[in-house]
């Protein structure tokens, strides 16, 4: 085991004997951004929550490699304000270091074709620069707790520029047949923004049978996560595509 796999079964274990005692975990945030007072006054605003612990802060995207080897972080953060599409080629290389690795995206462009480089490159996440800091907070959580957080509106943007898809000649379309009502109900209140616990109180099931459900409807169609669920489901009629709101899932 090297350094780095250490450093992350460290902190793995250090979560679940806090878990066990009942104390308070900070979610522990690698933070970019493009500009040094970006930096600071955003790694400011996200330590005053109490909530979050920016362990490391960086406006060098070179660096960021060696930063996320040394230490194990819960959410990378990428304030990206400037050139936004090389910015986000780091993202692959940071699931080179850690396949666990949850990356959220502050985004300063209102370019569909960035976003969907970002989903593409495996982003877990994507929060506008207009938007406030309480749906920053909510992402964070949300991608933490190993959801994904996008505006639906985008995701209808994407799936419009790709193609809708669920056409009778569609290859993929046969698989919707496999899914159980149980599955087809899970994938709905996935796309109204529940996360396995609120979908288990809703549904009445335990937390671990809707994990058994995922891994059945992944099975299913193929599906290796939750964007790529949610956009099957989009594409397949399985969920409405919303306007504004976002799909925190």
């Amino acid at each position: 085991m090297n350094l780095a796999n250490a450093a992350q079964e460290g902190h793995r274990f250090e979560q679940a004997a806090n878990r066990h005692t009942g104390l308070k975990i900070k979610t522990k945030i690698l933070l970019f951004a493009t500009y040094a007072l970006v930096l600071e006054s955003l790694g400011v605003y996200l330590e005053s929550t109490g909530e979050l612990e920016v362990v490391d802060g960086t406006t060098s995207s070179e660096s960021l490699p060696d930063l996320a080897a040394k230490n194990d972080y819960d959410v990378v953060i990428l304030c990206l304000l400037g050139d936004e599409s090389s910015g986000l080629e780091i993202i692959p290389v940071l699931a080179q270091i850690d396949p666990n690795v949850r990356v959220l995206v502050l985004s300063g462009s209102n370019e569909i074709s960035v976003h969907q480089r970002a989903v593409e490159l495996g982003a877990s996440g994507i929060v506008l620069r207009q938007q406030d800091g309480k749906t920053l907070l909510r992402a964070i959580r949300q991608v933490h707790e190993g959801g994904t957080w996008f505006n639906q509106k985008l995701l209808s943007q994407i799936l419009n520029k790709n193609g809708n898809g669920g056409a009778p000649h569609d290859p993929e379309t046969h698989k919707v047949t496999y899914l159980t009502a149980r599955e087809r109900e899970i994938i709905k209140a996935l796309a109204l923004g529940m996360n396995n616990k609120l979908l288990g109180k809703t549904l009445h099931i335990s937390e671990a049978t809707v994990r058994h459900h995922l891994s059945s409807i992944y099975g299913k169609l193929d599906i290796a996560d939750r964007l790529n669920l949610l956009i099957f489901a989009y594409q397949h009629k399985l969920a409405d595509v919303g306007g504004d709101k976002e799909s925190a899932s």
